[in-house]
């Protein structure tokens, strides 16, 4: 049944694109490997505990679960994946989907998620008061103090 199912996707490659979200992106079987016509393509992805930990199915009973999104277009080489944890390590592999079943899973590569910033969003109060002509408050913008003192 193996060699019936298409080979392994060439040149996988990932790119962190924010905190939540990961683009894909591969090349076909080599023509030798197609093994008939390439239907669609399975991109399977969970976070990674350690650099050895395999990528498991979606339906596996141990482990961390894997995330299954499938390409149904054969001429979409890329995907965006996204709804990812922050600062997190995901393993991906992706398998061409052929007429008789899922192929074989290109070799794992790793890519950790964008932090979401260095700075935490933060609400500051000013209460008002009739007895005082001015207020004085300090001005922050991303963290930093912003030309000294704001007035109201």
């Amino acid at each position: 049944m193996r060699r019936l199912v298409p080979g392994e996707p060439r040149r996988l490659r990932l790119e962190a694109i924010n905190s939540t979200s990961v683009l894909v992106a591969w090349r076909p079987p080599a023509e030798a490997k197609r093994r008939g016509v390439i239907r669609g393509y399975r991109v399977v992805y969970a976070p990674a505990t350690d650099r050895s930990s395999p990528v498991l199915e979606a339906s596996s009973s141990t482990g961390t679960a894997a995330h299954v999104l499938d390409v149904a277009d054969p001429g979409t080489w890329q995907a965006a994946v996204t709804g990812l944890l922050a600062s997190t390590m995901y393993q991906f592999q992706v398998a061409a989907v052929g007429r008789k079943g899922i192929g074989e899973r290109s070799r794992p590569r790793r890519v950790v998620t964008k932090g979401q910033g260095p700075y935490e969003p933060y609400v500051m109060l000013v209460f008002l008061s009739s007895c005082h002509s001015d207020v004085f408050f300090p001005v922050y913008y991303q963290g930093q103090l912003e030309n000294g003192w704001g007035r109201v």
